[in-house]
């Protein structure tokens, strides 16, 4: 079997065509799985993941809105708590681990500004160590 055919199988074709190794492309999985976890258990809702074209729904689960992440290029996340919006995520893929989270973006309420404290604190890096 040919050692990159699990490689072309699983990475998305975005990342192939960017020639994001495949350590890189895992490493950018790690950091957004990490992050998708932490807003989950910290009370925070992902209804659906914006792809550029479509909403794919995940309600909030974490696998199927890292399927609908790592299917494209870049992707968008609305954020809620307690059924209101509070923020956004913007990922990049293709660029680094440390960059994935390219944006973010809040709510000017308390509610907000606790996502934005929150955002704040994650480091991708603290995923990768």
């Amino acid at each position: 079997m040919n050692a990159n055919h699990q490689w072309d199988r699983q990475a998305p074709k975005a990342a192939q065509e960017a020639r994001v190794t495949r350590a890189e492309w895992f490493s950018e999985r790690r950091v957004v799985w990490n992050l998708l976890n932490a807003l989950i258990a910290d009370g925070y809702y992902i209804g659906s993941v914006d792809d550029g074209e479509e909403r794919q729904q995940v309600e909030n689960d974490p696998v199927k809105a890292l399927d609908a992440i790592f299917a494209v290029d870049e992707a968008r996340f609305n954020v809620r708590r307690g059924g209101r919006f509070v923020g956004s995520v913007y990922i990049v893929l293709g660029n680094s681990a440390e960059e994935v989270v390219s944006d973010f973006g809040w709510h000017d309420d308390d509610e907000g500004k606790a996502f934005e404290k929150f955002m704040d604190d994650f480091d991708a890096l603290e995923w990768l160590r």
